[in-house]
């Protein structure tokens, strides 16, 4: 943005009280916990049943609405997020996220329609964050599939400049921008649909219901914190929802991994969840140990050494998670760290970003997500027990 133009990124209409945010964060927060368990325990019991077991298709129930209330727990933790630190983000890269995740593609056969994309590999590098670039696209192209059943979502990039104001579902200012379009080929919509695209719980899906119903709540708020804006309009073939982001310069290269082999530490402040994840790495192969915080982490790492940490980074209060995660990478730098929490990713971004791309899993996670993330990090267990 110029530095001329002024822009308040939440808008006085879009505050919220600040202990309504505190209280709702730490809701969703240990919802998400406590639904750790209730994931991962399925998983285990699913080991020991033949697949044909009628309690089988009960577990999977029990799963799916877990992952339902998490995700519910995961809009309603961004919502109340009020954090707007940027970093510099390839806007092709972070949407194609969106296209490679599994649960897209599961959404894709369980309930037909297709997907595609339009990346133009000269769209500038915005301001923001990776993580939630791909939240918004995904929840975009989510929504893009609702609008019509069997129907057609497309995601593209652009690159674009304005020279004047432009009036869309938001003003625009004058710019050089990187935009991000969702589109559709359902019916268009109408001028009331606009207005209110964007409020919770409303929807103008014509058949299935694939987002919480926060979702372009969601989208709203986290363009906010990244200084983007929001065009919405209908087209001949249906309707397109631009997300305009201010661009950058060129991103950082990443930095180069390291060596690493099969003892693991398992730390979190939560007995159930310390003894149920430490139980599938061990059932994995893996040589596991677990501590409970962050100065039994330093103690036991002085002592012992370990090759991937596996924590929760909500230790107790925020900030020990926070400080251990910086006090490993400053350390150990050789150590691996896999981060847990029972906020979505999203909430750490600023953190993550400037410490570097950290592998991450968000609670509750299945035994499957814990088993190809901590695979990608560790060769294969040399001692199992």
């Amino acid at each position: 943005m110029d530095a001329q133009t002024p822009f308040d990124p939440v808008p006085a209409r879009d505050r919220v009280g600040l202990p309504l945010r505190s209280l709702t964060a730490d809701v969703a927060h240990e919802l998400s916990n406590q639904l750790g368990c209730l994931v991962l325990l399925p998983d285990l019991m699913m080991n020991s049943l033949s697949p044909d077991s009628p309690l089988a298709k009960d577990l999977n129930q029990i799963r799916r609405a877990a992952h339902r209330i998490d995700e519910l727990a995961t809009h309603l933790s961004l919502l109340s997020q009020d954090s707007n630190e940027r970093e510099i983000v390839n806007l092709n890269r972070a949407a194609q996220h969106t296209l490679d995740d599994e649960s897209l593609t599961a959404l894709l056969k369980e309930g037909g329609g297709t997907v595609m994309s339009r990346w133009n590999e000269q769209v500038c590098p915005v301001l923001g964050s990776t993580d939630w670039v791909a939240l918004v696209a995904g929840i975009l192209v989510r929504n893009a599939l609702d609008a019509k059943p069997g129907g057609c979502a497309t995601l593209s990039t652009e690159t674009r400049v304005i020279t004047d104001v432009m009036d869309g579902w938001e003003p625009i200012p004058a710019g050089s921008y990187a935009v991000l379009t969702a589109s559709d080929d359902g019916p268009p919509l109408s001028a009331l649909q606009k207005e209110k695209l964007f409020e919770p719980y409303f929807t103008h899906s014509l058949g299935r219901k694939s987002t919480s119903g926060l979702g372009l709540a969601v989208v709203r708020q986290l363009a906010r914190r990244m200084g983007a804006f929001i065009h919405v309009r209908s087209i001949e073939t249906g309707n397109r929802v631009d997300i305009y982001f201010p661009t950058a310069g060129a991103p950082h290269p990443a930095a180069p991994p390291s060596t690493v082999r099969d003892r693991v530490l398992v730390v979190d402040d939560r007995e159930e969840q310390r003894t149920v994840i430490s139980r599938l790495l061990r059932r994995f192969g893996y040589r596991v140990a677990s501590v409970c915080g962050g100065s039994e982490t330093v103690a036991y790492l002085e002592t012992n050494g370990a090759e991937l940490v596996v924590m929760d980074i909500s230790l107790r209060r925020d900030r020990e998670g926070l400080d251990l995660h910086r006090d490993i990478r400053t350390r150990w730098p050789d150590i691996k760290v896999l981060l847990m929490s029972g906020h979505p990713r999203e909430v750490y971004a600023d953190v993550l970003g400037r410490a570097g791309d950290c592998p991450f899993l968000k609670k509750p996670f299945r035994s499957e997500e814990l088993f190809a993330a901590v695979d990608a990090l560790l060769p294969a267990p040399l001692r199992p027990e």
